[in-house]
This record gives structure tokens, C-alpha cells and sequence, in this order.
């Protein structure tokens, strides 16, 4: 794409700011141009997009927020864009727009942006001081397709990048929150994401994760039903389990012999003993 063409649509929506519709016209025209090509992306960023994105988000309009959200979905894919937000107002505008909209389609989108975003690690903190995490468990309690509770746990599993703030997931009964809404789904796929995000915050031994994830009994007997030897996704069921041990056997609070024997009853119930054994014979 020629770069003077993206000067020309970027400054046509600057120029006419005040019309909304306008806007909306130049802003499907960048989301057309982004599809056709990621290069266009580089392309868009280098004549001022980033700005353009961040000063949309005064505006009181659904429809562009619906675009820009749209955009930044495609944009957010680059390291140096996701870098470019970082450094900008962005984040903070998405974060208000998703805690403060009652338009689902909008929240779902700025929580797939806010997902994506902390894909690059150094916005991830960031989030967490924005409490983002509140508004992600809200949405995931409030949604009603299953497209959405999957963009809440995959941006649950994006915020657990380190044990710090996987705890403070924990804290707010994250874990709870993905076995409640997509480890018992129905959704063979929701119920894989969830199995995922579990398995990231089980990196991390902790007393919050064991009780969380022995609140609903039959939580170790649902991650038990999706292994499968041969399985390509079956390592994130065994090493959860072999997580769940760890952290159970480290914690100085669980090393009596009652405690102990309740968790391996759990485990045998879960068919754990199973998975070690097909996991040696594979060997």
C-alpha cells in the first residue's frame, strides 16, 4: 500500500472528527486495507495510527468504538504496535470502555484487545493496576455465548504471567471462575482453553490454587476425562495433575496424613495413577 494513501484516510478522519459519521467511514477503510495486507499495518502505524486509536477514544459514539476496538485487533498481532500502545493512552481507554459498557459485543472485543495486549509482557502489570481483573471475571460471569467465556479465559491465562500475578488471580477466585464457566461446558474447545488457563496458574504452588480447584469435588475428575494417551494436548492435563501434587505436597499447612490421603483419593479418582503409568510405557 502506498504510504500516502494511509496519510490521506488518517488525515481525512482527523479533518472531519467532528462528524462521526465520517470517522466511521474513514475507520472501515483503514479495517478493509488491514485485511488485505499486514503490512499495511507497519504501513498505518508509520504515518500516526497509534495516536489516531488513542484521541478516537474521547469519542461518545458506539460505532467507533466498535472500529477502533476492530482495528487494534488486527494491529495487536505486530510487536512493534503492541510496544507503541504500551506507550500510549490506550490502554487505560480500553480498560474504561470494558468495565463501563453495557454493549456485550463492545466488552467482548475490548477483552479480546486486552488479551492481546498482554501477549506483550510489559503492559501485563499495567493491566493488573487498572484492575482489568475484576472486569474480566464480570464478563466472564455475565456472558452468555461461549465465544465470549473463551476470550475471558484465554485473557485470564495471558494476566497469569508470572506467580505474582497469578496469585492475585487467585486472590479474587479466578480459578474458581474458569471451573465454573468452561471446565463443565459442554464446548469440547472452551473446555481446552480452560484445561490451558488451569494449567498456567498450577505453575506456581499455592494453598489458594489446591483449594480452588478442589472447591467443585469433581474439578479433578473433569481434567481427568480429557487425557488421552498420544493426545497432542494431553501434557497440559498431566502436568496440571503433576502440578496439583507438587503444590499440594509443599505446602507445609498440607503434610498430614489425613490431608494427604483425601488429595491422593482425589487423584486415584481422576484416574492420575493412569496417565503416569501410560506416560512411562511411552518412554
Amino acid at each position: 500500500m502506498n504510504p500516502e494513501k494511509a496519510r490521506a484516510i488518517i488525515k481525512y478522519i482527523k479533518t472531519n472528527a467532528p462528524d462521526n459519521d465520517k470517522v466511521n467511514k474513514g475507520l472501515k477503510e483503514i479495517k478493509i486495507k488491514l485485511t488485505q495486507d499486514n503490512q499495511n499495518v507497519h504501513i498505518f502505524r508509520q504515518q500516526g495510527l497509534t495516536s489516531l486509536i488513542a484521541n478516537l477514544f474521547t469519542k461518545d459514539d458506539e460505532r467507533v468504538i466498535m472500529w477502533v476496538l476492530s482495528i487494534l485487533t488486527s494491529c495487536l498481532l505486530h510487536r512493534e504496535f503492541q510496544e507503541e500502545v504500551h506507550n500510549s493512552t490506550i490502554i487505560p481507554a480500553v480498560v474504561n470502555v470494558f468495565k463501563n459498557t453495557d454493549n456485550a459485543s463492545i466488552r467482548h472485543r475490548a477483552c479480546r484487545v486486552i488479551g492481546q495486549q498482554c501477549t506483550y509482557d510489559l503492559s501485563v502489570s499495567q493491566f493488573h493496576h487498572l484492575n482489568v481483573l475484576s472486569g474480566v471475571l464480570a464478563f466472564l460471569k455475565d456472558a452468555k455465548e461461549d465465544e465470549e467465556k473463551k476470550t475471558a479465559i484465554i485473557t485470564l491465562r495471558f494476566l497469569a504471567n508470572n506467580s505474582h500475578h497469578s496469585e492475585h488471580i487467585l486472590k479474587e477466585d479466578g480459578l474458581s471462575y474458569v471451573c465454573i464457566y468452561g471446565l463443565t461446558s459442554s464446548n469440547e474447545n472452551l473446555c481446552w482453553e480452560s484445561i490451558k488457563t488451569i494449567y498456567y496458574l498450577s505453575k506456581y504452588p499455592s494453598t489458594l490454587f489446591i483449594s480452588q480447584v478442589l472447591k467443585g469435588t469433581k474439578n479433578l475428575q473433569l481434567l481427568g476425562k480429557f487425557y488421552e494417551k498420544g493426545k497432542q494436548d494431553s501434557h497440559f492435563v498431566l502436568h496440571t495433575f503433576l502440578n496439583i501434587f507438587w503444590s499440594h505436597c509443599s505446602s507445609s499447612s498440607t503434610r498430614q496424613y489425613t490431608g494427604n490421603c483425601i488429595m491422593l483419593d482425589y487423584l486415584t479418582m481422576a484416574s492420575f495413577p493412569f496417565m503416569i503409568i501410560c506416560e512411562l510405557q511411552s518412554k
